[in-house]
């Protein structure tokens, strides 16, 4: 367990005090705070009523379909690019800079060094994804939501942000360019939404079901209509740990190769 902790607090530090975070999260604030007051007020004048009002956003508009989910939507856009980033450099570095060998030496297991990594970008992500939460959150102030709902579109998407990372360290283990990493690490994220698509070729109804169980945007869409159903948990969970389970299997044929 100290082993662990030791790789997360070490990947942790480097990524979350590194002006590429400052400089990730001043740019998605900046964005969040030109979009969201916009997208609120032009709601507030669709709907005719004042923003300000205790309650005032309540009746018939719905402003979590109309403001929360493009919030949301753009969030996802954004960590989409953003997590490759983060772990673009968590393997293929210290491949760059020689210290994996180091690192394959010590005194500590792969499955820890990929876990404590994967925790540690995680974790940096989710602080990301937190700044994004305050934005629909403070307007409980003037406006009335279903504050579950809510929870729940964002809990998909912290899902779907450890997906990202799982598949970002992947793709940091595969090489030792920063650059290389980082673009596998998008075409890995963005094939997620395409690989289902090509049930809709299939008469069989079996195909058809395997490929609507595998589109990330059928999951995605029962987390926001409030349904936190298992199978849905399940399929994140596993492709979470598929994505781990073959880091650590090649971090674990490059320590055979070492010895």
């Amino acid at each position: 367990m100290r082993q662990f902790y030791n790789q997360f607090k070490k990947d942790f530090k480097q990524i979350c005090f590194s002006p590429v975070f400052f400089l990730m999260a001043g740019l998605c604030c900046s964005v969040w705070g030109f979009v969201f007051p916009r997208k609120l007020f032009e709601f507030s004048r669709v709907a005719g009523v004042n923003p300000f009002a205790q309650g005032g956003m309540g009746g018939g508009y719905n402003i979590y379909e109309t403001v929360f989910i493009s919030h949301i939507s753009l969030t996802n856009i954004f960590l989409l690019f953003i997590v490759p980033v983060f772990t673009m450099k968590l393997i293929a570095e210290e491949k760059k800079l020689r210290t994996f060998d180091l690192l394959l030496t010590a005194p500590i297991t792969s499955t820890k060094i990929v876990l404590g990594k994967f925790f540690a970008a995680y974790a940096v992500v989710l602080i990301l994804l937190t700044l994004s939460f305050l934005y629909p959150l403070s307007t409980s102030w003037f406006a009335e939501f279903n504050i579950v709902l809510l929870g729940s579109a964002y809990l998909s998407i912290a899902l779907l942000t450890g997906v990202y990372t799982a598949i970002g360290l992947f793709s940091s283990s595969l090489t030792s360019s920063l650059m290389l990493s980082f673009f596998l690490g998008i075409i890995f994220n963005l094939s997620l939404f395409f690989l289902a698509l090509g049930g809709q070729f299939f008469s069989n109804p079996v195909y058809s079901a395997v490929a609507d169980y595998l589109s990330i945007s059928t999951h995605l869409d029962s987390f926001f209509r409030g349904n936190i159903e298992s199978t849905s948990l399940i399929f994140f969970f596993i492709v979470i740990g598929f994505f781990l389970f073959i880091t650590q299997r090649v971090i674990e044929s490059s320590r055979w190769r070492v010895q």
